[in-house]
């Protein structure tokens, strides 16, 4: 898996950043696509996210780890879009 990450970090644009944080964090892909910067709250070290974007339709915390706080203070941030992981017109990835 190490190989795998290492080779993952070398590959630009933001689906590989999204499945490398899918990796680090055991969520779901459309959990991560949909992923919004108010659900992450880096000082404390949790995702957010709230019932409605579940499938369980209950509220879920994931619990941040170094590398995936550091993964996130890499991305680019934009005024404009919402989502951590945005794709060409500033929507989720698809």
């Amino acid at each position: 898996m190490h190989e795998f990450m290492k080779a993952l970090a070398k590959i630009e644009g933001m689906g590989a950043r999204a499945l490398e944080f899918a990796i680090l964090t055991a969520a779901r892909s459309g959990e991560v696509r949909g992923a919004t910067w108010d659900e992450i709250d880096l000082k404390a070290g949790i995702w957010s996210i709230p019932a409605k974007r579940m499938k369980a339709s209950r509220p879920h915390r994931v619990p941040l780890s170094a590398q995936a706080i550091k993964l996130l203070k890499s991305l680019p941030r934009f005024e404009d879009i919402e989502v951590v992981f945005p794709g060409k017109e500033g929507k989720e990835l698809s």
